[in-house]
């Protein structure tokens, strides 16, 4: 993982030889010649920053001073719900580089929780993005990213800010086990190529793995999981700004219960295939439907294999202005869950929002669904199912050229009676302020 972390580092600090790609999704509209990538098939997904946000070439640091108050906090080895003061301390290094073909970003943000007066769930995260563009020849590119997240506190990870799937998700989204230590890792790489004027093929793969810890009291009920996949695509455009097309999309996920459990590894493939409108109503604003069908198979020792086929559905909605972000999705799939074992018909949807009032004010929404309902359960350890509902907004102030102060709150539902850690607490909330001295320096061309 880290190895991957470090490749992108060294192509972040190369040669100004190298030189920029476009966003696949934000093309000069001069440039009639160039196709866009459509969001139901970008790796990269939905960008939900405002335009005005978006710098190239620059290094920053930044550190945060956060203090709030948790409510209904269950730690496991109590006997009931508490609530705590936290107190947060989070240093950020990025930096960003562009040049003729290339464009590289790099971000590390470890963080420092302190809870009073339940000090056992003190905690060290660490948190490296990196994502990378780069243009192999005038009709092909090539888009990679890596992130990697080892935290104790999934709550005040949930994204304001970052990327949205334009198109559907390989692994179930939703469940969030607040105070449970993970290590993360989501990796992607794409490459597309327009073959004519009006005509684009590509393919690529993508990896993710979860895994708790096996000794923390949280983790009761979660199932370690290591999803693995790929895909390719053909898309067509219509006119300059309507495109339709086909994907098919490959995933294998493996649950792996906790040692000693009894329970024994499950595993599932799917195979699916989609067809997919995209038309952009402005260079800002684009709207994606699409759908199809895919077949599962859920094996588990000792039971007989469990497989089917279940439709997928669609639809996203992305405008980014210059001073305004608005963000939609809405998924319908069959596939396995992060931290759970079986197939699950999913619905889910995300909305993220972000306006930048005035030169100073800037104010931030986001709120997640999903709901889960067992298709094909395995011979043990699996659940019936149950929903998420996540909510945050935030408002903030820029003081001078390097202060920000912000207020945010958020709320957690969730509602899955076969895991422990989150029936015995299924609804908990936040509100923080925070102070950030943030800096920016260019970074040489």
């Amino acid at each position: 993982m880290f190895a991957r972390i470090l490749v992108f580092s060294l192509m972040l600090l190369a040669s100004p030889a190298w030189a920029q790609v476009a966003d696949s999704g934000a093309a000069s509209a001069a440039d009639s010649s160039q196709m866009l990538m459509p969001p139901p098939i970008s790796a990269a997904g939905l960008s939900t920053a405002v335009g005005a946000e978006e710098r190239q070439n620059y290094i920053s640091g930044a550190l945060a001073l956060n203090g709030g108050y948790v409510n209904n906090l269950y730690p496991a080895t109590g006997t009931g719900t508490v609530n705590d003061q936290l107190y947060l301390v989070q240093p950020t290094i990025g930096a960003d580089r562009t040049t003729d073909r290339m464009h590289a970003s790099f971000t590390y943000s470890p963080a420092f929780t302190f809870y009073e007066p339940t000090s056992a769930l003190n905690t060290v995260d660490h948190s490296v993005t990196a994502a990378f563009q780069y243009r192999l020849s005038p009709h092909m590119n090539l888009v990679a990213g890596d992130a990697i997240t080892k935290t104790s506190d999934t709550l005040s990870q949930e994204p304001i800010s970052g990327a949205i799937s334009g198109g559907l998700p390989s692994v179930t989204p939703g469940i969030v086990v607040p105070f449970a230590p993970q290590v993360a890792n989501s990796s992607y790489a794409q490459v597309g190529w327009q073959l004519s004027l009006n005509d684009m093929v590509g393919g690529g793969g993508s990896a993710t793995l979860v895994n708790y810890s096996a000794s923390s009291p949280e983790t009761r009920g979660m199932y370690n999981s290591n999803s693995r996949g790929g895909s390719g695509f053909y898309t067509h455009r219509l006119t300059d700004g309507q495109y339709i097309g086909t994907a098919w999309q490959y995933t294998e996920i493996v649950a792996t219960p906790a040692v000693g459990s009894g329970i024994a590894q499950a595993t599932m493939n799917s195979n699916g295939v989609l067809g997919f409108y995209t038309i952009y109503l402005t260079p800002a604003l684009s709207l994606s439907v699409g759908g199809g069908s895919q077949r599962y198979r859920l094996t588990q020792a000792p039971a007989t294999a469990a497989a089917g086929w279940g439709p997928s559905a669609f639809g996203s909605l992305g405008w980014q202005g210059l001073h305004t972000n608005l963000v939609l999705n809405y998924s319908r799939i069959d596939t396995e869950g992060a931290g759970v074992i079986g197939v699950y018909g999913t619905n889910a949807a995300a909305l993220s929002g972000r306006w930048q009032m005035a030169r100073d004010w800037t104010a931030s929404l986001g709120s997640s669904y999903s709901d889960l309902a067992a298709v094909a359960q395995s011979s043990t350890g699996s659940i019936r199912g149950g929903h998420t509902l996540s909510g945050t907004i935030a408002l903030s102030r820029q003081l001078g050229q390097t202060l920000n102060v912000a207020v945010q709150y958020q709320r957690l539902h969730q509602s899955y009676p076969g895991i422990t850690a989150i029936s015995s607490d299924p609804d908990s909330s936040r509100e923080s302020v925070s102070i950030t001295y943030h800096f920016s320096r260019p970074l040489g061309r």
